[in-house]
C-alpha cells in the first residue's frame, strides 16, 4: 500500500505533466483511477489546479484586471514576494 505522501507526490507529477498538456493516455488513465478511489488524490489535484489557476491570473495582466484582489498582488502574502516585471 502507498503511503499518504506517495499518493500525493503522484497526483501532484500528474496533474502538472496535464496541466502542462505532456500526459500520455495511460498518465491519464491512473490519474482518473487515483481519483476515482481516493479523497487524498482529489485534494491533492484541486490543490494543484487550483494552484495552477491562480499563476495563470497572476502573471496574466488581462486576467488580473478582471479579478479585484490580484489588481495589487504586491498586497498578497503569497504573491507579494514574487517579481511580476
Amino acid at each position: 500500500m502507498e503511503s499518504l505522501e506517495d499518493l500525493r507526490a503522484e497526483v501532484q507529477e500528474l496533474v502538472w505533466t496535464l496541466v502542462n498538456e505532456q500526459a500520455t493516455p495511460e498518465q491519464i488513465s491512473r490519474l482518473e483511477e487515483l481519483l476515482a478511489n481516493h479523497e487524498e488524490a482529489r485534494q491533492a489535484y484541486v490543490m494543484c489546479i487550483q494552484m495552477h489557476a491562480d499563476l495563470q491570473c497572476l502573471f496574466n495582466e488581462d486576467l488580473r484586471n478582471l479579478i479585484p484582489s490580484l489588481k495589487n498582488p504586491e498586497s498578497s502574502p503569497l504573491f507579494g514576494k514574487i517579481p511580476l516585471n
